[in-house]
């Protein structure tokens, strides 16, 4: 094999640029960079559907969808219906702070008539739910920059203090 001088490779081309070692290590970024694209159309960083959690009593059934993994500052919507199997006299919602903690949540709609705090769980009142009616919450919230990590906690429907259907949720939060 002849060598050329170095005079004889354009500007900014050296002969290191030929050997055939070097042709190997051009493709490591762009490989990178496709195991990454590769990841994250996987749903392994969030972006996939919200699944609904469900739970049924003989006086409720209980639904729950939220997402379940989110970025730090983003924006998010939950659902919570309520079918009532007989009539409730006084529905309660009632998540505990856990589950809510450095969340920021914006619209809750409908709105409840009577709002607290209650053994560490925030407490939302609403209207009598006759049976076969169903009482659907949205909540449209955004999670605070500060929360990285996982919130988990419970969601309950209850008749006043009565509990009628638990569920257990949890939200993984990324940077």
């Amino acid at each position: 094999m002849t060598t050329l001088p170095d005079s004889a490779f354009p500007d900014g081309i050296e002969p290191r640029h030929t050997r055939p070692g070097a042709m190997g290590w051009r493709f490591l970024p762009l490989l990178l960079l496709g195991a990454l694209l590769a990841l994250a159309l996987s749903g392994a960083l969030g972006g996939r559907p919200n699944p609904v959690v469900t739970a049924r009593s003989p006086a409720v059934d209980l639904a729950f969808k939220a997402p379940t993994i989110l970025r730090n500052g983003e924006f998010f919507e939950m659902r919570v219906t309520a079918t009532a199997r007989r009539p409730i006299a006084r529905p309660v919602l009632a998540v505990s702070a856990t589950y809510l903690h450095d969340l920021t949540i914006n619209s809750f709609i409908p709105a409840a008539s009577k709002e607290g705090f209650e053994d560490g769980m925030f407490v939302f009142e609403f209207e009598p739910l006759p049976a076969g009616k169903a009482l659907e919450i949205k909540l449209d919230g955004q999670v605070n920059p500060p929360l990285v990590g996982v919130n988990a906690g419970t969601l309950q429907l209850r008749d006043g203090d009565r509990a009628l259907a638990t569920l257990r949720s949890q939200l993984r939060v990324l940077p």
